[in-house]
Parts: structure tokens; C-alpha cells; sequence
């Protein structure tokens, strides 16, 4: 039997709800300037204290996009997304297992760090209900602690056209990554490597 195959996923999107990141510094910067506002600061305050915000909110985002989780694993069953918790109450929106019989093909190309693979659904696939809202919503959850965990990560939501779940691999080069799928997907399950990136 195969080893299986582990390895990280670059970005916020193993953790946080697809946008996150960007509604993050929004939601600050408007923050910063209602509470200058409120407290009466002069203009030239209230700039400055906008400015940190968003100069704080732009590093932090560079920050994020630049971890690493683990959350791609694949075995002779099949590709688990996601990270494991300790948490079961939340374990179901954190990381879900697709069974290589709800894979129609596997493409793999490569990215600036690594490489993307996308996981192209079969139509008999079973697609989970994710928790997604609008952006103002978004924006206004950004205000709570921790209001994420109440939201599905980005690597667990489907594209569309075709339905796939995409994740960027980190430090894996696609020849790695292919070669180590290849004998690990059934005969039925192609495993392509791409010369071009992939559209996120």
C-alpha cells in the first residue's frame, strides 16, 4: 500500500472564508475613522490613524498570504482539504475528504511558490452546503472575535466551470506532486500536469 501523500497549503484560505483577508482591513479602516470621528479627533488625526490601520491591515494580509497550513492530504481513498481540529463541533467546516470516485480528473500546474492543484469533480459528486454570507455581512462579522469559525474556508468552497476544489500547494513543485498522486489515484482518475497556471 502507498504512503500517503501530506502536505501544506499556502495562504489564509485553509482557515479563513474567502475575502477575509481584504474585509479585514476594510472593516478596520472604517473603524479607525468612526472612532475618530466620535472622539472628535482633528483631520489630520483621523488620516493618520486611517493610515496606520490600513498600513497594519496591508502587513498583516502579507503575512497571511504567506503561511502555511497543512491541510492537503491523499491516500488510496481518496484527497482530504483542510485542517484537523481538535474541535469536533467544528470539524465538518475545517476539512472534508472527497473519495477519488467523486473525482473525474486531477490538474496540476505550477504557481510562484509551489504549485495549484485543482480537484475537478465528477458530476455524481456529492457537494456540501457551505456557510458563505455577503460582503456587507462579512464586513460587519469582522467586528466579533473569532467570527470566522462560523464561516466556511475558502479552500473548502467550490469554483465553478468546472466544479473543483482548488488548493495552492506550497514548496511542491507539480512534478512532485503529480508523481505522488499518480500512485495513489485510481486508473479512472487522470492525474494531469499543466505547463500553464490555473485560473483561482
Amino acid at each position: 500500500m502507498a504512503n500517503p501523500y501530506v502536505t501544506v497549503v499556502r495562504g489564509p484560505g485553509a482557515v479563513l472564508p474567502r475575502g477575509y483577508p481584504w474585509v479585514v482591513v476594510v472593516s478596520a479602516v472604517t473603524s479607525s475613522v468612526v472612532g475618530s470621528i466620535l472622539l472628535r479627533h482633528s483631520p489630520v488625526s483621523a488620516a493618520v490613524i486611517a493610515a496606520a490601520s490600513l498600513l497594519g491591515g496591508v502587513a498583516a494580509i502579507y503575512t497571511m498570504r504567506n503561511a502555511a497550513h497543512q491541510a492537503f492530504t491523499a491516500d488510496t481513498d481518496g484527497i482530504r482539504l483542510g485542517v484537523t481540529l481538535r474541535d469536533p463541533k467544528r470539524a465538518d467546516r475545517m476539512c472534508m475528504y472527497i473519495a477519488w470516485a467523486e473525482i473525474q480528473q486531477v490538474r496540476i500546474a505550477p504557481a510562484r511558490v509551489g504549485s495549484t492543484v485543482d480537484i475537478v469533480l465528477a458530476q455524481s459528486a456529492s457537494v456540501p452546503r457551505t456557510r458563505q454570507v455577503p460582503v456587507p455581512v462579512l464586513i460587519a462579522m469582522t467586528l466579533l472575535p473569532l467570527s470566522y469559525r462560523l464561516l466556511t474556508p475558502q479552500l473548502l468552497c467550490p469554483l465553478t466551470d468546472p466544479l473543483r476544489y482548488t488548493a495552492p500547494l506550497y514548496r511542491a513543485a507539480p512534478t512532485e506532486v503529480a508523481a505522488a498522486l499518480r500512485t495513489l489515484a485510481p486508473a479512472s482518475v487522470p492525474v494531469s500536469e499543466m505547463t500553464s497556471g490555473l485560473a483561482v
